[in-house]
């Protein structure tokens, strides 16, 4: 009947926590609580593992002296208790009374000013990993009973399940604040800084890094870090095409490491010690349709993620890939903006050309861009205006492909990714170029070419498909409007002509 009545207790331990907002107070009403209810013990101390899973430090105590709390943090290296429990799992009960317990003790003499005669050390773990222990102290009994060793075992298990409960509900306030600041805030940098930092902190982790894929370089660029240091995050090749880790996860696939220094995936095993990780987990950062970079996030010893810190990763992700696809959306309707004004303001070919070229180039990732214009009366595409890396020999084997297909470009109006197999195009490193046809009155005027170095896929995002259609009918209307002024031109010039030509006649005439 005793025991029913303590597992109430174990109950009212994790449904406490509801009203609780800091981590301080989680952890002393934990230390309070077990103290209440447990009639065999006067003290209690709970230890926590730091981030290097070396050392393990106070995080809430009852019934002890500030002088004994004050003794000193355990080292995993010089305690066998602390290793036995914190790493081997086992509750150990410490008799003072007898000469081998009192040498296990790393602090005797504080323990031994502190009145105590029995200690009990239990682990306080997850089905996942041990976060650290639970220690009880007895100034009156010098042994406990298998009973009490049982059920304080249990309150230790009871106390970790509360403090990961409360590391949850933590981490869902997290989300829902993140996912304000996403909604809020238009500085994507800020927004990447406080995603990495949100995710090392939200799981106790030794830090967390982002990388986005460069189409123009192919590199996996690294946007933000928390917790690494610069010499860790430099080291090594940052090509994707050398990154078989980045490579699986940028399929869409979550990737999980347990320990980096054996798996051959990972490139960077010496540094890796240097740095002190071990388990590496990485979700991607991806559109409806494609990834387009990498959340990474480590560990310094084997770390189990659970499924509840596996769901917190994701939304994570999913929330800073919105804040990273609303950036490009809001820079490529910027540059398309600035382009349109740009067109609309001039009335010279060669400016609303280049705008064109310029345009495309700065608002996607391409390597270069290129125009080329139908002209109907030698049936072939020409090209007027290029941008960025390619040169004006490259383009002209371009065209000339187009001038032997150009029956079927005309009906072709759909945006595509085509190969690349002009040889001067692929010395540049150019894999394929995205085709974006210019339109008019249901006739296809001219093509504008978005030139791709390398890209992990072949596949145009809605956002990306949606901006090419707006600058494709930018386009249109500006050389419409740019046509129209040449017609008028030229009537208004001609009209001027025939006034001199009649002038001079008339002049002549009166001669």
């Amino acid at each position: 009947m005793a025991i029913e009545k303590k597992n109430f207790g174990l109950c009212e331990i994790c449904l406490g926590i509801n009203s609780i907002d800091s981590y301080k107070c989680v952890m002393e009403n934990i230390a309070k609580k077990i103290v209440e209810e447990l009639d065999f013990i006067d003290a209690s101390m709970i230890r926590m593992s730091d981030r290097t899973c070396k050392k393990l430090e106070i995080a809430s105590y009852c019934g002890l002296s500030d002088n004994y709390i004050h003794k000193g943090d355990i080292l995993l290296s010089e305690s066998e208790v602390g290793r036995r429990v914190f790493i081997e799992g086992e509750t150990v009960v410490l008799n003072l009374s007898d000469e081998n317990d009192r040498k296990s003790v790393q602090y005797f003499d504080f323990v031994e000013k502190e009145k105590i005669t029995s200690i009990i050390t239990a682990p306080m773990k997850t089905s996942t990993y041990c976060m650290g222990i639970l220690r009880g102290y007895s100034r009156t009994l010098t042994s406990f009973t298998p009973e009490q060793i049982e059920l304080f075992s249990r309150y230790a298990s009871q106390a970790a399940i509360a403090v990961e409960t409360f590391r949850s509900m933590k981490r869902m306030k997290t989300l829902v604040e993140f996912s304000q600041k996403v909604n809020s805030s238009l500085n994507l940098e800020e927004i990447l800084d406080t995603a990495v930092e949100y995710a090392a902190e939200g799981l106790n982790l030794k830090g967390a890094s982002i990388r986005i894929y460069e189409n123009r370089t192919g590199q996996m660029e690294l946007m933000a870090s928390y917790g690494l240091s610069e010499v860790f995050l430099s080291t090594g090749l940052h090509n994707l095409t050398y990154m078989p880790i980045d490579q699986e996860i940028m399929k869409g696939n979550s990737l999980y490491i347990p320990d980096v220094g054996k798996d051959e995936r990972f490139k960077r095993q010496d540094m890796a010690e240097k740095e002190k990780v071990v388990s590496l987990f990485g979700l991607p950062l991806a559109s409806s349709e494609r990834a387009f970079g990498v959340l990474r996030v480590y560990s310094t010893a084997v770390y189990n993620f659970s499924e509840d810190e596996i769901n917190y990763l994701k939304v994570l992700a999913n929330q800073t890939s919105i804040a990273i696809q609303n950036a490009h959306q809001i820079e490529r309707l910027h540059r398309l903006s600035l382009v349109t004004n740009a067109m609309n303001k001039s009335l010279s070919k060669d400016e609303v050309f280049k705008q064109i070229v310029s345009g495309l180039y700065e608002a996607t990732a391409s390597v270069g861009s290129a125009l080329f214009i139908w002209q109907p009366s030698f049936s072939r595409f020409t090209l007027k205006a290029f941008y960025g890396n390619v040169s004006e020999e490259s383009l002209q084997a371009v065209q000339q492909k187009y001038d032997d297909d150009s029956e079927h470009e005309l009906y072709d109006k759909n945006i595509t990714i085509n190969d690349i197999s002009v040889s001067e195009l692929k010395q540049l490193g150019i894999k394929s170029a995205i085709r974006i046809p210019i339109i008019l009155k249901d006739r296809v005027i001219g093509l504008i070419l978005c030139f791709i170095s390398e890209r992990h896929d072949n596949h145009i995002s809605e956002s990306e498909n949606e901006f090419f259609k707006a600058l494709s009918n930018a386009a249109a209307t500006a050389i419409s409007n740019m046509k129209q002024y040449e017609k008028v031109n030229k009537k208004y010039m001609d009209m001027v002509d025939d006034v001199f030509v009649w002038y001079d006649g008339y002049s002549r005439g009166l001669e």
